[in-house]
């Protein structure tokens, strides 16, 4: 599915007088782009991508849509690396290997990795246009977001809370597949504690 597919969803669906309650597609786009935003911590989106090392360099871009870090191993040997994830600058040992920012530090003399390394990452989702593919296994969990932020932004409730249930639902189902588990369907949904409105269209 792609963006343009999903905003014709999200038209198809808004049960309000559409007239008196129009929802752009920009703006659709933008709400779609939010909940991309808000589910980042559980959305998963593996990448992979190869370094190629050189001699006497110790650190070394990570690929522009990386997130987070699953695995890091001598692409020649399949060797994993033990990774550690910094918030300074780090003192590079042999055989460590650190993120920080946005590149990745070896120690320069380790002939371990003179082949290379490969990495396994959580991938940050493109932001959505109306070509862009919509790379999640429920594309209408993002739909229904949008949906319950168009009520919102008319201070619809009873639309807003039915549309954010069903985001929470499907949220919930997605998270259960992820870490292997099957959804009974039996909790229930959680709430929204404020609604505000935004009419400023």
């Amino acid at each position: 599915m792609i963006g343009s597919e999903l905003i014709a969803f999200c038209n198809k669906t808004w049960e309000p007088d559409e007239t008196s309650y129009s929802i752009s597609d920009a703006n659709w786009l933008s709400y779609f782009n939010e909940c991309l935003n808000e589910a980042r911590p559980f959305l998963r989106i593996q990448g992979i991508d190869t370094i190629d090392t050189v001699s006497g360099t110790a650190s070394y871009a990570l690929p522009s849509d990386f997130d987070f870090l699953y695995k890091l191993w001598d692409t020649s040997t399949a060797t994993s690396k033990t990774v550690r994830e910094v918030t300074f600058r780090p003192n590079l040992s042999a055989n460590h290997f650190y993120i920080f920012g946005d590149k990745v530090y070896v120690k320069a003399s380790t002939a371990s990795v003179a082949s290379g390394l490969t990495l396994l990452y959580n991938k940050i989702h493109a932001t959505l246009a109306t070509i862009t593919t919509i790379s999640i296994e429920d594309p209408y969990m993002i739909g229904y977001y949008a949906l319950s932020r168009a009520a919102s932004s008319y201070a619809l409730d009873e639309d807003y809370q039915k549309y954010y249930n069903e985001y929470i639902m499907r949220r919930k189902e997605l998270i259960s597949k992820q870490d292997g588990l099957e959804y009974s369907g039996n909790e229930q949904p959680e709430e929204k504690k404020e609604l505000k409105a935004d009419v400023s269209k």
